[in-house]
């Protein structure tokens, strides 16, 4: 795993443009951009922005975020940190019903997936790229749950990265 600080010094060597395909005379693009986006005692989190247009109506891109454990030195997974994934996944689901602004783009009745997600402070973010959860007119789709909220699914390891306050 690269260091926060090289993570920055590679930052500008991340980005790559290609550009003027010879064979199909189209402009096509990639980029790839790590970003360090919180940096705590104990959790550092980063970004990795993806981007490809190789033709089409629109280019795709894609964020992923790594959680990662300074202290214990691992990578936070969903399997890690939650021990109730389905009760997760239903928390999540009602979410995303209850919020007006995702009526009609909602691709699915489930959540399929869990596994993108950041910590900052108190909440926790999950993090749906575009055809995720919802159609590609939708963006990407942010469900915040307080720490609180999600803690009933946690697994003990998950618990130790939030001690309640007395």
């Amino acid at each position: 795993m690269l260091s926060l600080l090289a993570l920055r010094e590679k930052r500008a060597s991340h980005k790559k443009t290609l550009t003027n395909c010879r064979s199909c005379r189209r402009l096509y693009s990639a980029q790839l951009t790590v970003t360090p986006t919180s940096i705590g005692k104990r959790l550092v989190t980063y970004s990795v922005y993806s981007y490809a247009f190789l033709g089409g109506a629109h280019g795709n891109y894609a964020t992923t975020y790594v959680n990662y454990d300074v202290e214990k030195g691992q990578v936070l997974t969903v399997g890690r940190v939650f021990a109730d994934v389905q009760g997760l996944k239903t928390a999540i689901m009602r979410e995303l019903q209850l919020k007006p602004e995702y009526a009609g783009s909602l691709l699915v009745d489930k959540v399929p997936t869990v596994s993108n997600f950041y910590i900052e402070g108190a909440l926790i973010t999950f993090f749906y790229n575009p055809y995720d959860v919802a159609c590609y007119a939708a963006g990407d789709i942010r469900v915040a749950l307080p720490i609180h909220e999600v803690r009933e699914f946690m697994s003990d390891y998950g618990k130790s990265l939030f001690p309640e306050e007395d």
